[in-house]
């Protein structure tokens, strides 16, 4: 079933998980996604101005603790739940690219994930992130092989390399494992 919505938008937020639950019932795993705003541009910070920010920060740190927010409570009360998002190398290593409101949202997400994971672990709701590199595709176009060659592995990311760990911190199989953002780089960035 698939169910659209402005993750920007509370509102359309809560319509939609409200037809999802009328669905499904009610939500066990959220995995927040959102990244790139197609009407955003990159480059320099200091070329940009207040009115260029709203874009990168709604959609990487509003829109999940919108969505967070929707389905939180019910999760606690049932006493099991996957809180996920999907970060950046971004948010702790710096970029050449022109991604530092980008950067600076998707640090602040992580930090609001960690403190998710705090209040919600007593009730039996895991919150995790993972922190991406450089992807196989940005914006529906192949990126650079030179980019590759920077990576341990050798390859760029790939949706499945994304899905199997979303999978498994998803499962029951990662019930200790809260708090945490997990980076997923082939070693690009490592702590």
């Amino acid at each position: 079933m698939a169910a659209s919505a402005d993750v920007t938008d509370d509102i359309a937020v809560r319509a939609m998980v409200d037809v999802v639950s009328a669905g499904f019932g009610p939500i066990d795993i959220l995995v927040n996604s959102a990244g790139i705003p197609a009407e955003a541009t990159t480059g320099r910070f200091v070329e940009s101005g207040r009115d260029d920010w709203p874009l990168w920060v709604d959609l990487n740190l509003y829109a999940p603790m919108q969505t967070t927010h929707a389905v939180l409570g019910p999760m606690c009360e049932r006493g099991w739940g996957r809180v996920l998002a999907i970060s950046s190398y971004a948010s702790r290593a710096a970029s050449r690219n022109g991604l530092s409101v980008y950067g600076a949202a998707k640090g602040g997400l992580e930090s609001f994930m960690r403190h998710i994971a705090l209040e919600s672990a007593p009730s039996g709701v895991t919150v995790n992130t993972v922190a991406l590199g450089t992807m196989s595709h940005l914006r529906g176009e192949p990126a650079s092989a030179d980019h590759a060659g920077a990576i341990p592995v050798g390859r760029l990311g790939t949706p499945e390399d994304v899905g199997w760990l979303i999978a498994f911190l998803a499962s029951d199989r990662a019930s200790w494992i809260t708090g945490q953002t997990v980076h997923l780089n082939g070693g690009a960035f490592m702590s």
